[in-house]
């Protein structure tokens, strides 16, 4: 083999190794028609083309409309002799996949022809984690702008500190005045308060393990006045968990804490009046428990003896009375024994307000049906037709809800006891958050425009001769019902029937 032989035969070489077997996408391509005249393998794999496809190709296919557009242009301008360093570029892979490249260019002759050598740098993943860092600092100053909260940025290697705009609206500094070292944000805190949050940033800085910091505390403003301030802090470690940066919030809390000190002293002053209305109303629960004393025993013992002295006076006068006379003294017993009757219904209403509840479970059934066969006795010569529907078992008072239902049922068959018939309806179910009952009968009903005065203690809408009662009944029942957390209402005809509809609540509280 010759000199030269030998030497074309190393220079084969050399470019094998630089071309053939360069890493990096390389290719080779006529700078008059622009079609590719040789590629290494690095292309094939990058971009996905077979080698014949490369050589059926020209560089414009590798480039979107936009792109080739732009290459002619760079074309025009550089003539056959690109550029060394031909920029950024975006190309298409044979799948459809785009790629941001760097292209580096070199002038050469090829297969007798004036080339291009390109060597392809894949820039892809570094415009895309750029474009991703661009877009996360535009939104975090986006955020910094949008909040009211004086948001910081803390380097904590060199001790520098950046505010947002709102930390100058918020606290009055000037942004000139204000050092971008961390001890102008330090100085401003409270004297008090100092020591303190320093020690606890610190903590939690000095903590390999933690991320979060929060403290409250005084701040100054620039022209004197206190801000009481929340302030939040994220941070950031190196990969050798060195903590190197801070990003935190500081929030004005001091309207809150201006609203949480009106709210202490109005509680305070309503704690000294509930005490006040406490110790009133003790007073009238014990003036309350003198006069039922009172009427209990000195209002009702001069009762006791006229109906006495009357029935002494009958007896002894027995002969000697005319029909009138005796008329009328029936008419005095009668009268002072409904008045007792009046102040024993009242002294039971009274007592029923101030009972405390006792729960238990109740079989709501069983304490009706017994209701209902004791009522049945009393009204012998009637038909009596009761429907009573399965029933919820409740958790209430026993004695006072056994109360209720005597009330509402004895009511049914009271008002219905002018007809030959007694029907009565009882019914219930169980909701979510309460009890439902209800009692229909089909007797003298009432008219619905005195239905407000029908829970109001002595309030009538029949008179006395047609139904006999104190009037304190239903009283009773609401107060009973509202003290197991319901309420009572009622729907009636005249000669039609009543419907009376109650609840009780699941949740009652004893107190």
């Amino acid at each position: 083999m010759n000199t030269h032989q030998k030497l074309l035969a190393e220079s084969e070489q050399q470019y094998k190794l630089l071309f053939d077997e360069n890493p990096f996408p390389a290719w080779v391509y006529d700078s008059k028609t622009l079609r590719f005249l040789n590629v290494n393998q690095s292309a094939i794999d990058f971009y996905g083309y077979t080698r014949d496809e490369f050589l059926s190709m020209t560089i414009k296919d590798l480039r979107n409309e936009e792109e080739s557009i732009k290459l002619m242009k760079f074309i025009e301008e550089h003539g056959e002799h690109p550029p060394m360093h031909a920029g950024l570029w975006q190309h298409k892979k044979k799948d459809g996949s785009s790629a941001h490249v760097e292209i580096t260019s070199q002038h050469i002759y090829f297969m007798g022809v004036q080339a291009v050598l390109v060597v392809i740098n894949d820039s892809t993943e570094r415009i895309n984690a750029d474009k991703k860092a661009k877009y996360i600092n535009e939104r975090y100053a986006y955020v910094a702008k949008a909040t009211n909260d004086a948001i910081w940025d803390w380097n904590l290697l060199t001790n520098e500190i950046y505010w947002n705009d709102s930390f100058y609206t918020l606290f009055g500094y000037k942004p000139e005045k204000v050092s971008d070292i961390v001890s102008s944000w330090s100085n401003h805190i409270h004297e008090e308060d100092r020591e303190r949050v320093l020690k606890s940033i610190r903590k939690e800085i000095n903590n390999r393990d933690s991320t979060l910091w929060q403290d409250e505390y005084r701040y100054m403003k620039a022209n004197g006045d206190i801000a009481y301030v929340i302030d939040r802090g994220y941070i950031i470690y190196d990969e050798n968990k060195k903590p190197v940066r801070m990003i935190g919030a500081m929030q004005d809390i001091t309207a809150l804490k201006d609203a949480e000190q009106k709210i202490k002293k109005i509680n305070i002053e309503l704690e000294k009046r509930v005490t006040e209305r406490t110790l009133q109303l003790e007073a009238v629960n014990k003036e309350l428990e003198s006069f039922s004393y009172v009427v209990s025993h000195d209002l009702k013992a001069p009762i006791r003896t006229i109906i006495s002295y009357c029935e002494l006076m009958r007896r002894s006068l027995e002969k000697d009375l005319k029909p009138e006379d005796r008329e009328y003294m029936q008419f005095m017993v009668g009268s002072a024994r409904k008045m007792t009757t009046l102040i024993d219904a009242l002294l039971s209403f009274s007592k029923t307000g101030k009972k405390s509840i006792q729960l238990t479970e109740i079989n709501t059934n069983k304490i009706i049906e017994k209701i209902i066969e004791e009522q049945k006795k009393n009204y012998p010569l009637h038909h009596v037709d009761v429907v009573l529907h399965k029933l919820p078992s409740i958790i209430a008072d026993e004695v006072l809800i056994d109360q209720v239902f005597i009330n509402l049922i004895s009511n049914a068959f009271k008002y219905s006891s002018k007809k030959e018939n007694i029907f009565v309806e009882i019914g219930g179910e169980e909701k979510e958050f309460e009890y439902y009952f209800y009692i229909k009968d089909k007797g003298a009903g009432f008219d619905m425009k005195y239905a407000k005065n029908l829970f109001q203690a002595f309030s009538r809408l029949h008179p006395e001769e047609e139904f006999e009662g104190a009037g304190i009944g239903l009283a009773t029942v609401k107060q009973i019902i509202e003290k197991h957390g319901g309420k009572i209402w009622a729907e009636a005809n005249i000669n039609k029937g009543a419907s009376f509809y109650f609840t009780i609540a699941k949740q009652i509280s004893v107190s």
